[in-house]
């Protein structure tokens, strides 16, 4: 795997990808099923994978003491992505210049800069400044520029939509262990159980953060 830092590092060899865009934080089940179509896309057409993330997420930037709580760093999450089999990680800086960067432009990234040629994203993504573009909008861009959008639908488990920030439990449902191996195996298998540091908040020291740190209402820790 090869760790791309900035679009001023784009090299040759690097275009012509078939692309994914997000935080792929955990790298859960619903991240695999979009990398396992990532994948088979690159196959027929003779391409590398590339994954594009940002740092510090999105989320962080904009409301860092309440965004919720990381599962993976960064050197994890690659880690996780290449056991996968993702040839590329493009990490872009998430500043006050990229939070500026127009819809009609991130497209341009992708189709001039990146020269993709095929891209798959969640069913709810959204890109540029104020979240201004949809999946319709990069589907648009597609056939203008000739790249293939793909979109998927969020993955469930026990009706539970398995998501990138934290599980969105129903009303009168509790975090579960065996949901928790449902949603990212390979970080539970990776950390040894779910009782590991890995999974705890990264600014706090409890492993009893382990659980609640991914529903953030539950934690009682001091450090949130």
């Amino acid at each position: 795997m090869e760790v791309i830092r900035g679009l001023i590092n784009i090299k040759d060899h690097h275009k012509g990808s078939v692309v994914t865009v997000g935080n792929f934080d955990g790298v859960h089940t619903g991240h695999k099923k979009i990398l396992d179509q990532m994948k088979v896309k690159a196959r027929e057409l003779g391409a590398p994978t590339m994954l594009i993330c940002f740092e510090p997420l999105p989320r962080e930037f904009f409301d860092f003491y309440n965004a919720p709580a990381r599962l993976t760093r960064f050197r994890e999450k690659v880690e996780l992505l290449d056991q996968l089999g993702i040839d590329i990680v493009m990490c872009l800086k998430f500043d006050k210049v990229m939070k500026e960067i127009a819809a009609d432009r991130f497209i341009e990234i992708l189709a001039q800069d990146l020269g993709v040629k095929a891209v798959y994203i969640g069913d709810d993504f959204r890109f540029g400044q104020n979240r201004s573009g949809d999946f319709s909008m990069l589907a648009a861009a597609g056939r203008d520029f000739g790249f293939e959008v793909n979109a998927f639908e969020t993955v469930t488990h026990e009706e539970v939509g398995i998501k990138h920030t934290h599980p969105r439990m129903p009303a009168g449902r509790r975090f579960s262990f065996g949901a928790a191996v449902a949603w990212a195996p390979l970080l539970y298998r990776r950390q040894g159980g779910l009782r590991s540091s890995g999974w705890a908040h990264p600014r706090c020291a409890h492993d009893q953060c382990a659980v609640a740190s991914l529903r953030r209402a539950d934690c009682r820790c001091l450090c949130l």
